[in-house]
C-alpha cells in the first residue's frame, strides 16, 4: 500500500482517501448511499452588470454573496469537478454548479448574458467577464474617473452623500489604476495619498463649513478622512439644529437685547402696520435719502438713533435697497445686481468683546452669504472693531508669525487663534498695518480707530459714500460704499465701478456719462489737457470713450488754417521757372555770422540751391551767382522767377537786372503765401 501512495500526487491521494472513507461507510451498513444535497437558495442580485462602469461594484457583491455560503471556490476553480460522473458527489457538485450558473447569468443584463450563456463553466464565465470588463490598467478609464473626482462638489447633497460619492470614485480609481496600491500601514506613499483625499474632501464642501474647516486644518496633524467626515457630519447636524430652533427667520446668530414692552401693539412709522418697527420694516422707506427721523448717519453698526422700543442694541437689519431716486441704465442695474448677489446680507448683527479682541457684523440669513464675504477680498469698515482682522492669508504683503499666540472671540462665542500679524495693501493709498491673521475668521474687518491712528486721516460717513481724507491737505486717501447695511472699502473690481458710478451722479440725481463728467472737470480746471486729467481721474478716464472727449473752445482756440491742395503743375523744361523764398533772421548766428538763407528751386526737377546770407539785402547777389551758374554749367535759360513781394525782390536794382536778362518776375498777391507753395514748403523743411 505504501508503494501505491508513493506513486500518487497530492490531489490523487486526497481523492483516493475520500472514496475509501465512503466505501467503509457503505461496508459498515450505516448508510446505503450518499444523501441528496440540500437545495441551494441564493438571493437575486439587484445590482446588475451592465458594463465596465458597474463591474467593480457588481463583482464585489457576487464574491461576497458566494463567500458567505463557502461557494466562492466555484469561481476561482478551487472547487473542482469530481472525476467519477456516476458518483453521488459529482451529482451534488453538478447541482450546485448549475444553480450558480443560472444565478450568475441572472445577475447580468440580457445583452451581456447572451455573450457567455454558451460557456457552461462558472469559472470560465467569471474569467471572461474579468478580462472583458475589469479594465485594470485602463488609462482612459483612470482619466475619466479623475475628471469625475475633480468635478464632484457637495452642492445640495448631505455631507454623508457627498462622502459616499467620493469614496466610490476613489475605490474605482484604485481598481483601474495601473499603479499598485501599497497595503503596508507604515508606507509613506499611502499616508500621503490619504492626506490628499482628506484635503480634496474638505476642499469641495459648501462655504457654510468654512469656519469648521479652518479649525480642523489649524491642527498640527492632518486628520484622517474618517475623522474629517465625522466632524463635518456633526457640524451639519449643529447648523440644522440652529436653523430649526431659531425664532427669527432672518437672524440665526444674532446677539441682541429685546424690549418687548408693548412692541406688538406699536405701529410702524414707515408703513403704518402693527407688529414691527420702522428699522425692521420690509417695505421701502418713505423718507428722503438724507436726513429724516431716526436716520442712521455716520454709524456703521449698533442700534438706531432715535428708536423707540424694539431691539435696543447690537442688531442691524439689512434690507433690499429699494425706492432709490437715482436713475440708472440697464448696464448699471446689471452691475448693481451682481454686487448685491455677491455681498447681500439679509440681517446683520454685531458682537462686541473686550480687551484685545475684535468685533464684526455677522449676517446669518444664509450660511452661504456669510462665507461669501470671507471668500472675497472685501473689507468691512467697522467703527466698533479695535484691530484690523482678516482670515485670508493671501491679503498680506508682509507677514510675521506670533511667538506668543493670541486669540479673538467671534459672534458665536468661540475663541479662535491669531497666528500672525502683518501689513495689508488694500489700495495704492490705503495700507493697513498690524493686521491680525485669524485663519478661521469669516470676514475682513477694517477698524476705524486703527486707521485714523495709522494714516492720520479724517473719516466722513454719508450715504452712500464714506471718505478717508488726509489731515491738513484734505487729499482723498480712499472711499467706501454703503450697501446691505454695511460699509465696504472700495477696491478694484465691482466696488471701484460702483464708486465711479456714484461719483458720476450730479446734484440733480441724474446719471452723467463718464465723458460728460470728464469734460466738466476739464472746463473747471481751466481746459487742462486730457493727459493731466488721466492722471487726476484715472478711474473715470479708463471707462470713458476717448473719441467723445471733444471741447469746442479748445478746438476753435487751437485751429490753424487748412492746407491748400497742391496743383501738381510743373514746367516742361528744366530751369524754365525758378521758385525762390527767403528765411530769417535766425536767433543764433552761425560761426561765420550767417543768419538768413535764400532758396532757388527748379520747377521742373524740384532741385534746390541754397545760399547763406548775413543780411537780407544779399538776395540780389545770390541770384546773379545762381543765374550765371545755370547758364555756364547747364547751358539753360531762366525764363520766369516766382517769389513773394518782399523788398529783397521788389526793388529797382533787381527789376533792372531781370529786365536786361529777359526774365519775367511773377509775384504773389499780398497775404497769399500759398501761391508760392513750392518755395514755402521747402523753407519749412529746411
Amino acid at each position: 500500500m505504501d508503494d501505491v501512495f508513493s506513486k500518487l500526487n497530492e490531489d490523487e491521494v486526497k481523492t483516493l482517501v475520500k472514496y475509501m472513507k465512503q466505501a467503509e461507510i457503505v461496508a459498515s451498513g450505516g448508510v446505503t448511499g450518499m444523501q441528496p444535497p440540500p437545495r441551494l437558495e441564493l438571493l437575486p442580485v439587484e445590482f446588475k452588470l451592465d458594463g465596465p462602469a458597474t463591474y467593480l461594484s457588481w463583482s464585489r457583491r457576487i464574491i461576497g454573496a458566494l463567500a458567505g455560503r463557502s461557494l466562492d471556490g466555484y469561481l476561482t476553480g478551487e472547487e473542482k469537478e469530481p472525476p467519477i460522473k456516476t458518483s453521488n458527489e459529482w451529482k451534488a457538485w453538478r447541482a450546485t454548479h448549475m444553480s450558480l450558473y443560472t444565478w450568475l447569468l441572472n445577475s447580468m443584463i440580457p445583452s451581456i448574458a447572451t455573450t457567455v450563456d454558451g460557456i457552461l463553466s462558472v469559472k470560465e464565465i467569471w474569467e471572461k467577464l474579468q478580462k472583458t470588463y475589469a479594465g485594470r490598467g485602463n488609462n482612459m478609464r483612470v482619466f475619466q474617473i479623475e475628471q469625475e473626482i475633480d468635478a464632484v462638489c457637495q452642492g445640495d447633497r448631505m455631507v454623508q452623500e457627498y462622502a459616499i460619492e467620493l469614496e466610490r470614485l476613489w475605490a474605482e480609481y484604485d481598481h483601474f489604476s495601473p499603479v499598485t496600491v501599497c497595503n503596508d500601514p507604515q508606507c509613506k506613499s499611502k499616508e500621503i495619498s490619504a492626506q490628499r483625499r482628506t484635503m480634496q474632501f474638505l476642499k469641495h464642501l459648501n462655504p457654510s463649513f468654512d469656519q469648521r474647516r479652518a479649525v480642523l486644518l489649524a491642527k498640527a496633524e492632518i486628520p484622517t478622512l474618517d475623522e474629517a467626515i465625522a466632524t463635518m457630519i456633526q457640524e451639519e447636524s449643529r447648523m440644522k439644529l440652529l436653523s430649526d430652533t431659531t425664532g427669527l427667520p432672518g437672524v440665526r446668530s444674532a446677539l441682541m437685547v429685546s424690549n418687548t414692552s408693548g412692541s406688538e401693539n406699536r405701529k410702524c412709522y414707515n408703513c403704518g402696520e402693527a407688529g414691527h418697527f420702522k428699522n425692521a420694516c420690509p417695505k421701502p422707506s418713505k423718507e428722503r435719502e438724507y436726513g429724516g427721523r431716526g436716520q442712521t448717519r455716520g454709524r456703521g453698526r449698533g442700534g438706531r438713533r432715535g428708536a423707540r422700543g424694539g431691539y435696543q442694541a447690537n442688531l442691524m437689519v439689512a434690507k433690499e435697497e429699494e425706492g432709490t431716486k437715482v436713475v440708472f441704465t440697464e448696464e448699471d442695474q446689471a452691475l448693481l445686481e451682481i454686487l448685491r448677489r455677491k455681498q447681500r446680507a439679509a440681517d446683520d448683527t454685531s458682537f462686541m468683546s473686550r480687551g484685545n479682541t475684535a468685533t464684526y457684523a455677522y449676517s446669518a440669513t444664509s450660511t452661504s452669504n456669510t462665507n461669501t464675504l470671507a471668500s472675497t477680498p472685501e473689507w468691512i469698515i467697522d467703527s466698533g472693531a479695535s484691530r484690523h482682522v482678516t482670515g485670508n492669508a493671501s491679503e498680506f504683503s508682509s507677514y510675521t508669525h506670533l511667538s506668543m499666540p493670541e486669540s479673538i472671540q467671534i459672534a458665536d462665542g468661540t475663541i479662535q487663534p491669531v497666528v500672525g500679524i502683518g501689513t495689508v495693501k488694500c489700495t495704492d493709498s490705503v495700507t493697513l498695518s498690524n493686521v491680525l491673521h485669524a485663519p478661521s475668521f469669516p470676514v475682513n474687518l477694517l477698524s476705524i480707530s486703527s486707521i485714523i491712528h495709522q494714516l492720520k486721516c479724517v473719516v466722513s460717513f454719508d450715504i452712500p459714500k464714506v471718505i478717508f481724507q488726509e489731515k491738513g491737505t484734505g487729499r482723498r486717501l480712499g472711499t467706501g460704499t454703503w450697501h446691505s447695511g454695511l460699509w465696504y472699502l472700495d477696491r478694484e473690481g465691482l466696488d471701484s465701478a460702483l464708486a465711479s458710478m456714484v461719483e458720476g451722479i450730479d446734484v440733480r440725481g441724474s446719471r452723467m456719462s463718464y465723458e460728460d463728467l470728464l469734460i466738466l472737470h476739464h472746463q473747471r480746471m481751466g481746459h487742462a489737457s486730457y493727459g493731466i486729467l488721466s492722471r487726476v481721474y484715472p478711474h473715470l478716464f479708463e471707462k470713458a470713450d476717448k473719441t467723445k472727449l471733444v471741447c469746442d473752445a479748445c478746438e476753435f482756440g487751437k485751429l490753424t488754417k487748412s492746407s491748400y491742395a497742391s496743383s501738381g503743375h510743373r514746367s516742361s523744361h528744366a530751369f524754365d521757372v525758378i521758385h525762390s523764398d527767403v528765411w530769417g533772421p535766425c536767433p543764433t548766428s552761425s560761426i561765420n555770422g550767417y543768419r538768413y538763407f535764400v532758396s532757388f528751386i527748379d520747377c521742373f526737377s524740384r532741385v534746390t540751391w541754397l545760399y547763406l546770407m548775413r543780411k537780407k539785402n544779399e538776395v540780389f547777389a545770390c541770384f546773379k551767382d545762381f543765374h550765371r551758374a545755370v547758364q555756364t554749367q547747364y547751358g539753360a535759360v531762366v525764363k520766369v522767377l516766382r517769389s513773394d513781394n518782399g523788398t529783397e525782390y521788389a526793388n529797382m536794382t533787381f527789376r533792372a537786372y531781370l529786365s536786361d536778362q529777359g526774365i519775367q518776375h511773377q509775384t504773389t498777391r499780398p497775404y497769399t503765401p500759398a501761391q508760392t507753395g513750392v518755395a514755402e514748403g521747402r523753407t519749412k523743411i529746411f
